[in-house]
């Protein structure tokens, strides 16, 4: 595991993901080549999350630092691509970004890292929140929480 934020964590998704690593690492490893290592980006702190949508804003895709995730400006395709400040998972260190094999680019819907995980992530405990999210993310993870009904 190697990206921004150190690809930390929060303690209690630690091992799942390790197991997630291995497994990627086994499945993309050419004999006698290096280890594949799984990408990511982990935890962005506060100001972490404010640099990258003051990043967006200065790009022309968010309009201010309370305009809503996947809005679009007028002629926009793709919309605002940042949580507001303070509402983002990887705040909390229960999202991770994954990064193309050798490179800092976003999985897409077509990679091989993309369809590798969604067929495989659930089984060690991670999976792509598409549905519910606001934008679709092909690179954004966050660990299955099991709801323990009383």
């Amino acid at each position: 595991l190697v990206g921004g934020g150190n690809g930390a964590i929060l303690i209690d998704h630690v091992d799942s993901f390790n197991r997630l690593c291995k497994a990627f690492s086994e499945h993309f490893t050419k004999p006698g080549q290096p280890a594949v290592k799984l990408r990511c980006s982990g935890i962005r702190d506060f100001q972490g999350q404010i640099d990258v949508r003051k990043s967006g804003i200065k790009g022309g895709t968010c309009r201010s630092m309370t305009s809503p995730f996947g809005e679009k400006m007028p002629g926009q395709t793709k919309g605002c691509g940042t949580a507001i400040p303070g509402t983002s998972n990887h705040g909390w260190g229960e999202a991770v970004d994954i990064k193309k094999i050798g490179s800092y680019k976003a999985l897409t819907p077509d990679s091989k890292e993309f369809k590798w995980l969604k067929a495989n992530g659930a089984e060690y405990g991670w999976w792509f929140p598409l549905e519910k999210a606001a934008r679709p993310e092909h690179w954004h993870m966050e660990p299955i929480k099991t709801v323990i009904k009383k």
